[in-house]
């Protein structure tokens, strides 16, 4: 059984705060979803927000995505807005790509 790649720092920054952005969306904890979302962007390697020319859009898609989420359930409507304009801008083209 091959072991799975080890992530850099970076990358598994990204991952544990998605992890708790995540678990915070499951239980309704829409400001530390927020924060834990924002904290995953900040800290993703800069490869994380590139469109590839394959089908998969770039990993912080999702994280963007969410985020935005978030802020609609915090009833912060422009703050969503505009998360979500930039996750259209900058991963929409990598959706479009898919089959």
């Amino acid at each position: 059984m091959a072991s799975e790649p080890k992530l850099s720092k970076k990358e598994q920054a990204f991952q544990d705060a998605k992890a708790r952005g995540n678990d915070a969306m499951t239980a309704g904890n829409w400001a530390v979803a927020v924060d834990s979302y924002t904290e995953a962007l900040k800290s993703g390697p800069a490869t994380y927000f590139e469109v590839s020319s394959g089908p998969d859009p770039p990993a912080a898609a999702a994280v963007l995505s969410n985020r935005s989420l978030a802020h609609l359930k915090c009833h912060l409507f422009d703050k969503a807005l505009q998360v979500r304009a930039s996750t259209r801008r900058d991963c929409i083209c990598a959706r479009i790509a898919r089959p």
